[in-house]
């Protein structure tokens, strides 16, 4: 069976930029002819921008889920912070330094893995070793998991002329009123 993964990176819980993103997605989803999957490799947060530090660099990961991604490295949760938040979302979070074992339709299985050092997937022993892209690019690498051999790969961009799809900018919205509620929870005003 091929399956086309769609991988990110590096969207630094840019609420501009996502809404872009999630657009080319739906490009990418209306010409497929195989099924797909979506993965980030990580840099989903963001060290200084308030909706990520007012969630504790959860807020990412909640956008990600929105848009229908089926997994990401969650290396802005810290060591076990990935634990407490996984029980809120339906995309898998994986420990950065960790391989993975992925579930397709709950009958195709494959591991993944990343490196930072990476430009392209490669298929190391059986284990898909997946970049971290630059932002605005979406990979995308059609890969038959039977034999686990990659048939094709090419990349869509996303620019500043990418016009924001409406549903994440909804999303994004509702993030940001909860990330409020949980600032003044604790009552951190800044």
């Amino acid at each position: 069976m091929d399956i086309t993964l769609f991988i990110t990176a590096h969207s630094a819980c840019d609420t501009d930029y996502l809404p872009r993103l999630y657009r080319i997605i739906q490009e990418a989803k209306s010409g497929l002819e195989t099924p797909y999957f979506m993965i980030d490799t990580g840099q989903a947060w963001s060290a200084d921008g308030w909706l990520s530090l007012a969630t504790e660099h959860r807020a990412g990961y909640f956008i990600m889920d929105a848009m229908g991604y089926n997994a990401a490295f969650a290396d802005g949760l810290g060591d076990d912070g990935w634990q407490r938040a996984q029980p809120h979302m339906q995309l898998k979070l994986i420990p950065p330094d960790a391989t993975a074992i992925l579930t397709y339709q709950q009958q195709y299985r494959f591991r993944v893995r990343r490196d930072v050092t990476l430009m392209e997937v490669i298929i190391d022993d059986g284990v898909l070793v997946l970049p971290m892209p630059p932002k605005g690019t979406l990979a995308l690498v059609q890969i038959t998991l039977d034999s686990m051999t990659i048939q094709q790969k090419s990349v869509m961009m996303v620019t500043e002329l990418t016009l924001p799809h409406p549903t994440i900018v909804g999303a994004i919205e509702f993030v940001e009123s909860e990330a409020r509620y949980y600032q003044k929870k604790r009552g951190d005003t800044s």
